[in-house]
């Protein structure tokens, strides 16, 4: 898919997500509520909850907290300025039934930092993206279910530098066929990223991982650790990079990467910025039952710390340079 079909896709979700925003209330508090039972009101406090996030959002000042009174439907949510959605005791849902719209649309200051804690976001098959960051500074995701979404059940896209911190989380059946997957990185303009993947099991998407460069920012860093990347109907782990954009480095450490139907990690580097503009590193991990265990094409780099496991894939694609690769100081 081109960089232009890419964006063209990722503004009309951002159309979509700005759409589904109600008029902006006054900010009240820094605490407020949500429940089943709730109505909208000016105060969403703990005993007149709202009932939609989108409200509590905009009751809510800079920096506060939305809890969620028990478990519901609390409906899509753009989120403009520092905030903590926190609903670790009933797994709050979202659930996008018809159209293709975004769950969670992040459109705030590159200074922003966002919070998403104990939330299920269920895109039915039509939603087009999970948890879009679409401009912010830090985003935490933690003990976040997400599943069905056509495009990608993460997907970082903005202009500035990044931290997107995923833990102890689960994305599954998201992208279709031709489409990003479960956690999509690329960086626009001149955007930079560090991206943390920690206890996160990406199952049966069209790709599990995926940074492309896109951008003329420094690079785009990913660490996956202790995570699974399983039943991808393509890749499990890829960096991509072209002509003239940033580099790609993937971290990969304790993590199995597994039945996979095309290549379980991945660093393509044609008619990239350069050698090792595409870098994959990997550590500790177990790799098996893919079409292909691990491949490089272009001027892609795999780099191994030579304690994997990569067997009983139909072609392993072994074996890989040693980190820092031929050349370089001893191995670490």
């Amino acid at each position: 898919m081109t960089t232009i079909a890419l964006l063209t896709t990722t503004m009309l979700g951002a159309m979509l997500a700005l759409l589904l925003q109600a008029a902006p209330a006054q900010a009240t508090s820094t605490k407020t509520w949500v429940a089943s039972t709730g109505t909208n009101n000016a105060t969403c406090g703990r005993t007149t909850p709202c009932d939609t996030f989108q409200h509590a959002h905009d009751a809510t000042t800079a920096k506060g907290e939305i809890n969620c009174i028990d478990a519901a439907d609390y409906g899509p949510v753009s989120i403009s300025k520092s905030i903590s959605i926190v609903c670790d005791n009933t797994q709050a849902g979202i659930n996008i039934s018809t159209g293709s719209g975004v769950a969670i649309f992040i459109n705030a200051a590159a200074t922003d930092v966002v919070t998403l804690r104990g939330l299920d976001l269920d895109g039915n098959g039509s939603g087009s993206f999970g948890i879009n960051l679409f401009a912010v500074g830090v985003v935490h995701v933690h003990n976040v279910r997400i599943r069905g979404f056509l495009t990608a059940g993460i997907f970082l896209e903005n202009t500035n530098y990044t931290e997107l911190y995923v833990v102890d989380s689960h994305i599954t059946e998201c992208g279709s066929p031709d489409a990003f997957g479960g956690i999509f990185i690329q960086q626009l303009g001149s955007g930079s990223a560090n991206v943390f993947v920690n206890r996160v099991r990406l199952e049966n998407n069209s790709n599990g991982i995926r940074a492309n460069g896109a951008s003329t920012g420094v690079a785009v860093n990913v660490s996956v650790v202790d995570s699974v990347v399983s039943g991808s109907a393509f890749n499990g782990i890829q960096a991509i990079t072209t002509a003239g954009h940033q580099a790609i480095s993937i971290f990969v450490d304790h993590c199995v990467v597994s039945g996979n139907f095309a290549s379980g990690i991945t660093a393509n580097g044609a008619t990239a910025s350069g050698a090792g503009s595409a870098t994959v590193r990997i550590g500790d991990s177990s790799i098996n039952n893919n079409v292909t265990g691990v491949s490089a094409t272009g001027l892609g780099v795999l780099q191994s710390y030579k304690n994997n496991r990569i067997s009983a894939n139909l072609s392993d694609g072994t074996p890989i340079a040693a980190f820092p690769g031929p050349g370089g100081t001893p191995l670490q």
